[in-house]
């Protein structure tokens, strides 16, 4: 039993791990590989691979993201022991504070490890765009002068610095721009579009507009202005999720997140 770095030739047998309803966990796994601040490991036992996961490193904060057992290796301790590897990581690497998103299935595991419940996040699905009365002139493609003021809202709001992560898509974002200031931005490309804004009316803007061409958004509870939105619509919560945290809690700004990123990075 060892732990070795995923490799590219790997990712044939990792797509036959991918749990339903992950997305396509293979693309995940290459941008980990490609990615500098990742670090992707694979739980061998007589040469198959029994589990893996990922080690994201921003700045002093660390994401665990993609810890996945396979199927017919499940209750046999794979996951806890990749989890404590990732963990090792994360503290080599001088982490203060890890944060992961837990599924039910590994919140337990994560719970006996010393992890701590930060928020909840919760899943809406099968959203039909709402109607609006008229395009919100304040929001417009992104524009690099613009740059700096976005990096300041997000480390504000995720109490981390994630910019290795986020800049590769401003290109294709939005902005919500006020007076000059930026109040609130929206990545499409950025996993399952991240939106993040300082104002009600931005973010709530920006959320009407990710609804003209999707169909699923996840919020965290502190976010109650987006969350009555969506159940003043009729639209329920289907399920929840556990962000959690070993170490250091970070003050995250949840009431300011209007999507997440996704379950690897909250």
């Amino acid at each position: 039993m060892n732990f070795e770095p995923i490799q590219f030739t790997d990712l044939p047998v990792i797509t036959a791990l991918s749990p339903e309803g992950w997305g396509n966990v293979p693309i995940k796994i290459q941008h980990y590989i490609e990615s500098p601040f990742c670090f992707p490991i694979k739980l061998l036992v007589d040469q198959k691979i029994v589990a893996i996961g990922t080690t994201i490193i921003h700045s002093n904060v660390a994401w665990l993201g993609h810890i996945i057992v396979a199927p017919d290796e499940r209750g046999k301790g794979y996951g806890k022991q990749t989890t404590q590897e990732l963990i090792r990581m994360a503290n080599s690497k001088k982490c203060n504070s890890i944060q992961l998103i837990a599924t039910d299935m590994g919140a337990p595991v994560y719970t006996k490890l010393g992890f701590k419940e930060s928020s909840s996040y919760l899943f809406f699905d099968d959203i039909q765009a709402p109607h609006l009365e008229e395009a919100d002139n304040n929001i417009q493609q992104y524009q690099s002068r613009y740059k700096e003021q976005l990096l300041r809202l997000d480390l504000t709001t995720a109490a981390e610095n994630r910019q290795c992560e986020i800049e590769p898509h401003f290109i294709s974002g939005f902005l919500y721009v006020k007076n000059q200031t930026l109040r609130g931005y929206y990545l499409p490309s950025l996993g399952e579009g991240l939106i993040v804004a300082n104002e009600q009316a931005a973010g709530m803007a920006l959320l009407k507009m990710y609804l003209m061409q999707n169909s699923k958004v996840v919020l965290p509870k502190e976010n109650t202005a987006a969350v009555s939105f969506l159940l003043n619509q009729g639209y329920p919560i289907k399920r929840q999720a556990k962000r959690m945290y070993l170490g250091e809690n970070i003050d995250v700004q949840f009431q300011s997140i209007f999507n997440r990123i996704g379950g690897n990075l909250g």
